[in-house]
């Protein structure tokens, strides 16, 4: 007994090239179970249809006959429409632009049948009774095809506004008229609308409209309305230089042939060559991922919102006064979105401008499960399966942009988390889902507060957005927060096939195998999220913000440090201890080269009380800030008390002083005064005799010679010696000791008046 084979249902897209026994076709469709291929000889569509089963597909794809390459014509397509329809509609109004549609339709549809040739549909002749049976096969199919093509751009179309059914014979002179104008939709216009008189405008005319419409297409990016000046200024001064009487054009007809100008040139000229083409190039496939965390977007963005940097019971209990001098800022959000389930994986807000600092943290809670923040902002759980925010994992590549908020230490981050970072061309679809995302957000979510800043002043106008700002900066993040997981995850999205992220995220969780990487200890996402510090440590340890880090280990380490600072890394959120990085040669050191290369060192005992139950860097900053305050109000109770005790004290040493007679001694009279002046300016008069330019005599210059070197020849075994300056005299003996004054008011101990011999 034979087995049946189940046949394979191929499919193809609109852009895929199929190569069958060596020829080109483009895919058309499918029908009735079999595939329409059209002829494709280089650029260039043929008239020549090939149909074939999904049987035969399968057996030419076995035998080698058959290969097909996906979204070969994605280009090429639309260079086709644009090389062989140029057909222009866009002077017809919506009536007349709809009736036109629905005559390319038929054609285009009735082509096909004859096409077909009647595999699997009736078999249709070019001739009008053969079109007849054409119009009754179809005329389903078009009416449906014309509600859903126009039923949203005319709210209010009736079922007897559509267009009436052609007859045989009126199809057959449609598909003669459009094959007569080169198969362009142009040839299915009305006949009254191409009558009348054409080359009215004479020839030196139509050449200044040619002349003056390339002028358009330029990077000083004139206007059409100028164009239309510059046109009629020289066709008066063609008439007034020839004597001509050529009338002024119509300024819609200098409009139509400036669009007639190719778009992508026009933009490319006024606009910059990237510009042109990322406007007018094809998305493609973009970007593709298939797996979670494989590729998350980051980027920062500044709401366009001011908000009050203060508490809700601040606010309520501030009196008028204190209301205007709250301080309204504009809020950075921080945002990673994961490319394959579109889920927002990483969420930091921060009153101040883009910062590394900001990146760093949201690249923290990327790592890291947020459900306890969704339940603190109240969202809601749907059963047990429900992830909340349950959704984190290290990611494989980060994309962000060039910005400063991702400098060199948020790539020190990323390494230390195992990521790799890119940072793509300037080409916003390589980042387009958080491109994208900051728009959702904006329009969810902002709608809803007062003090909205806009996009820019034209659309504020005069809305004075800080005087009406009213939400608290703690409220906003509560938004967010409620905004992404209960709105925006819940959501049904278009790129994800309609399902909603968080329902595609914990889908693609459960049927992923490999599932998403998360850190394996916690010191390892503490020691990637640390701040470095270099501190010299002594024998009691390490000190950070006058806390006090030891332990015996590394007390048995500090001796590698030579003396130098050790690198410290310190977590904002945990200060009971910090992470020090080992030295190089301790890392081949048995004893730690298995080690994660750094060492847990503790606080020194307890900690403070102020932050024992929750150790973070900002409970501590706020901590000293107020034990700062408590210091200064205390020095200013005790000021009183030491002023006093310091006047009392120079009192009394005043008084001692004269009691023994000693005060004079210690103190500077006037008299004393002046005359250390008149000593001061006395030796800058002499410093400022030169005794060189004095009047040459025997003596030196310099003062008095005491010992003169002979400068004859030295004879044998003598030598002639200077003479000797005669000895000072003895001195007298010292009589009995008698107290000597420092400074003297009669000068007696003046240096200046002692006289030297």
């Amino acid at each position: 007994m034979s087995q049946i084979v189940p046949v394979r249902h191929w499919r193809f897209g609109r852009a895929d090239r199929i190569v069958f026994e060596g020829r080109a076709f483009r895919y058309i469709g499918k029908k009735n179970r079999t595939h329409i291929l059209q002829r494709v000889e280089g650029d260039f569509m043929e008239d020549d249809y090939l149909l074939l089963s999904d049987r035969q597909v399968s057996a030419a794809i076995e035998t080698n006959r058959l290969r097909y390459d996906t979204d070969h014509f994605s280009r090429q397509v639309r260079m086709l429409r644009a090389r062989f329809d140029t057909s222009r509609i866009d002077d017809l109004d919506a009536v007349a632009r709809m009736q036109l549609l629905w005559r390319y339709e038929w054609v285009r549809e009735a082509r096909n049948l004859i096409a077909m040739n009647g595999n699997g549909v009736p078999e249709i002749g070019r001739t009008g009774r053969g079109l007849d049976l054409a119009v009754a096969h179809l005329s389903d199919r078009m009416e449906n095809w014309f509600e859903e093509a126009f039923r949203d751009l005319i709210p209010d179309l009736r079922t007897k506004d559509y267009p009436a059914v052609p007859a045989g014979s009126t199809l057959y002179a449609w598909i003669r008229r459009y094959e007569d104008a080169g198969l362009r939709i142009e040839g299915l216009r009305d006949a009254r609308e191409r009558c009348g008189r054409g080359g009215q405008l004479h020839e030196d005319v139509l050449e200044i409209i040619r002349r003056r419409v390339e002028e358009y297409r330029s990077a000083l990016n004139p206007r059409k309305a100028e164009i239309v000046r510059r046109v009629h200024d020289d066709i008066w001064q063609l008439n007034r230089t020839t004597g001509s009487h050529h009338a002024m054009t119509s300024p819609r007809i200098v409009r139509e042939h400036i669009e007639r100008l190719d778009q992508f040139l026009v933009d490319a000229a006024r606009q910059g060559c990237d510009k042109a083409i990322n406007r007018h190039a094809g998305v493609g496939r973009g970007v593709v991922v298939d797996r979670l965390l494989q590729r998350i977007e980051m980027d920062d963005w500044e709401f366009d919102l001011q908000v009050l940097l203060c508490t809700a019971a601040e606010y309520e209990n501030a009196t008028p006064a204190q209301l205007r001098q709250i301080q309204r800022v504009r809020p950075t959000a921080s945002v990673a979105i994961d490319a394959y389930s579109r889920t927002i994986v990483g969420f930091h807000l921060s009153p101040y401008p883009p910062s590394s600092a900001g990146s760093i943290a949201c690249l923290r809670s990327v790592m890291v499960d947020k459900t306890p923040l969704a339940e603190l902002a109240g969202c809601g759980r749907r059963d047990s399966r429900d992830p909340v925010w349950r959704m984190f994992g290290r990611p494989e590549t980060i994309v962000t942009d060039g910005g400063p908020a991702f400098d060199s230490t948020f790539d020190d981050v990323g390494r230390a988390c195992g990521s790799n970072r890119s940072v793509p061309e300037k080409d916003p679809r390589l980042r387009g889902r958080i491109e994208r995302w900051f728009g959702t957000l904006q329009d969810g979510l902002l709608h809803n507060f007062s003090g909205r800043t806009f996009a820019n002043s034209v659309e504020r106008g005069d809305y004075d957005s800080e005087s009406q700002a009213s939400l608290t900066f703690e409220e906003l993040y509560i938004a967010c927060v409620r905004y992404i997981v209960d709105d925006y995850h819940r959501a049904q999205h278009s790129g994800l096939m309609g399902r909603s992220p968080a329902n595609f995220w914990q889908d693609a969780l459960e049927n992923d195998w490999k599932g998403v990487t998360a850190f394996a200890t916690p010191e390892e996402m503490r020691y990637a999220f640390t701040v470095r510090h270099l501190r010299r440590p002594s024998t009691e340890g390490i000190r950070f913000l006058n806390l006090q880090y030891w332990s015996e280990e590394f007390d048995i380490i500090r001796p590698a440090l030579e003396g130098g600072p050790a690198v410290c890394r310190v977590d904002p959120l945990d200060l009971s201890s910090i992470l020090v990085d080992l030295p190089d040669r301790l890392r081949k050191d048995p004893r730690y080269e298995k080690g994660p290369g750094f060492l847990v060192v503790p606080h020194k005992g307890p900690l403070p009380d102020l932050i024992r139950n929750d150790p973070t860097l900002e409970n501590w900053v706020q901590a000293n800030a107020m034990l700062r305050e408590i210091v200064a109000e205390e020095a200013e109770e005790e000021r009183p008390i030491r002023v006093a005790a310091r006047k009392d004290l120079w009192s009394t040493g005043q008084h001692a002083m004269e009691r023994a007679g000693v005060l004079r001694n210690h103190e500077l009279t006037a008299e004393m005064l002046k005359r250390f002046q008149d000593r001061l300016d006395r030796k800058r008069r002499n410093a400022a005799r030169n005794p060189a330019d004095r009047k040459k005599t025997d003596a030196a210059p310099h003062g008095r010679s005491v010992a003169t070197a002979d400068r004859g020849p030295l004879s044998s075994g003598t030598q002639k010696t200077a003479k000797r300056p005669k000895p000072a005299a003895p001195r007298k003996p010292a009589g009995k000791a008698a107290h000597r004054q420092m400074f003297s008011p009669e000068g007696g101990n003046d240096p200046d008046d002692i006289k030297v011999e």
